[in-house]
């Protein structure tokens, strides 16, 4: 791991800066993949969405300020923080800016969080800490727009009959439903112009290049962010930076 590697993690508001790095770091996908079984081919695969993702590692808290130290602050404070984050099942942020074109961002849980102590180092506390991947979920309603109608003659001519002695017309009125087309919405996927910086972390601390005319794809929505717009290979736009393109 590069020295140069900074682990953040926002918890209610409130940025933390792990002082000491971990030595490693791992970072891991559930299989979610399915199988299932057809006459006369035998056992086929059913590729599926990857799962959440889960990045866990062990460090420690130092009881004293040192110039390997991150952002130093009190072991105790942190270590509140965290498992308070724990028990109440708080939305996180977790942010591992790494000095190579590869940075883990995601909402997250402290899904697993465990203090040891050692002995000859009464300052220090030592942990291990798990993240689960967070994915924002609810309902979606569709509406339905009514669209024009049309009325037809039905059998061949006036088809007229006889009623009453009187003329009168059968005609058969039928409604066709016509849904208007979708303007362009700014939704994963959608083909965007990009203009202006772009940063390393949705909230836009840390700038990593300059977009100019650049056309891509949208990768990521991560609303509410100083930076929302994520785009593969490049990293977090300000909205003032993205427009749809058609």
């Amino acid at each position: 791991m590069s020295p140069d590697t900074m682990i953040y993690v926002k918890i209610g508001g409130k940025k933390y800066t792990l002082p000491v790095n971990p030595e490693e770091i791992e970072v891991s996908h559930p299989h979610v993949d399915k199988t299932a079984e057809i006459a006369g081919l035998g056992e086929i695969l059913i590729p599926q969405k990857p799962g959440l993702r889960e990045v866990t590692f062990n460090s420690f808290f130092p009881g004293y300020d040192d110039p390997y130290v991150h952002d130093y602050r009190n072991p105790r404070t942190l270590a509140k923080a965290f498992e308070k984050a724990w028990k109440n099942r708080t939305k996180c942020r977790l942010i591992i800016s790494r000095s190579v074109d590869y940075d883990t961002n995601m909402q997250c849980v402290v899904s697993d969080w465990k203090i040891t102590d050692r002995g000859g180092e009464p300052d220090d506390l030592y942990y291990s800490v798990a993240f689960r991947e967070y994915r924002s979920y609810g309902v979606s309603q569709m509406t339905v727009v009514s669209g024009t109608s049309t009325a037809a003659v039905s059998g061949p001519g006036a088809n007229l009959t006889a009623a009453d002695g009187a003329l009168s017309q059968r005609v058969t009125v039928s409604t066709t439903t016509v849904r208007e087309m979708d303007s362009p919405q700014m939704v994963v996927g959608a083909s965007i112009s990009l203009n202006g910086v772009y940063y390393s972390d949705p909230e836009a601390d840390q700038e990593i290049g300059t977009a100019n005319g650049d056309t891509a794809a949208l990768t990521r929505i991560d609303s509410g962010r100083n930076a929302p717009y994520y785009v593969q290979g490049m990293g977090w736009f300000k909205t003032s930076s993205v427009s749809l393109v058609g």
